[in-house]
Order: C-alpha cells, then structure tokens, then sequence
C-alpha cells in the first residue's frame, strides 16, 4: 500500500511539472511563427523533444527556446551547444566570455562538459525575433 501510494505521489508531482513547462498560446503561436519563418527562409526547422525549434545554419546546430514562464513579454532564447576542445583551459574561456559579453551581446554559459553561447531576447511577437536572428546567428557563430 505505501508502495502505491508513494507511485502516485511521484506521479502527480511528475504531471505538475509538466503542466507547469507547457506553452500557453500565445507563447505556442510565436514558436509557430519562427518555425514557419524559419522554413520560408530555407532552415528546416524541427520542434525537438524538449520544444526547442531545431535548425542548421551553414552546417552548425542551432535551438531556439520560448521560455514557458515568461508570459508578458516572452522570454526567447537562440542556443548553439559546444563541447570543450581537447586543450581547452578554463582561462581561455574566460577571457572569450569576457569578449562575447562586451562586444556581442550574446552569453556564455559554462557546464561540466560543455558550454553554450546564447542569444536572449524579452518579445512580444515573432517580428522582434526575426527582424535580428541572423545578426544574432553571425554573433553566436563568431
């Protein structure tokens, strides 16, 4: 009985989570938008697993994530994923972060096994995503 009974604990903690990361429409209708304007322009995107479009630019691997939380503006993120070189140093990623920071307007986030550049925006509609994405993608691929 206490087995049963911790399973649907587990489950109902499990379902809230996941209704909590669901896209309201309106955040639905702007991934939408960018999967259709990325499709127009010749990407091929896909809505992977996790939501996030997934698309390449010249050969390279791109995401783009609407944030569930943000609602009022909405909360937009451009990701491209890297794996640490072989002679990476953490001092040489800093001194890289410290660059894309001031210059780019792009972030870096640093992970154990591996690192990603990011693009972030507050928008209302996908006009504001598209109206800078491949400025934003020449950013985060320099």
């Amino acid at each position: 009985m206490k087995r049963i009974i911790t399973m649907l604990i587990v489950g109902v903690f499990f379902s809230t989570i996941s209704m909590a990361q669901e896209l309201n429409d309106e955040q639905l209708t702007l991934r939408t938008d960018l999967v259709n304007f990325l499709k127009v322009e010749g990407f091929m995107p896909e809505i992977d697993t996790d939501g996030e479009i997934k698309f390449k630019s010249e050969g390279t691997m791109y995401y783009i994530k609407v944030s569930p939380t943000d609602k009022d503006p909405m909360y937009v993120t451009i990701i491209r994923r890297f794996g640490y070189p072989e002679n990476y140093s953490p001092e040489t990623l800093v001194m890289a972060t410290k660059e894309l920071n001031m210059y780019k307007g792009v972030k870096v986030l640093c992970f154990e096994e591996s690192f990603q550049v990011r693009a972030e925006l507050y928008v209302r509609n996908s006009e504001a995503v598209k109206s800078v994405l491949y400025k934003l993608l020449n950013n985060i691929s320099n």
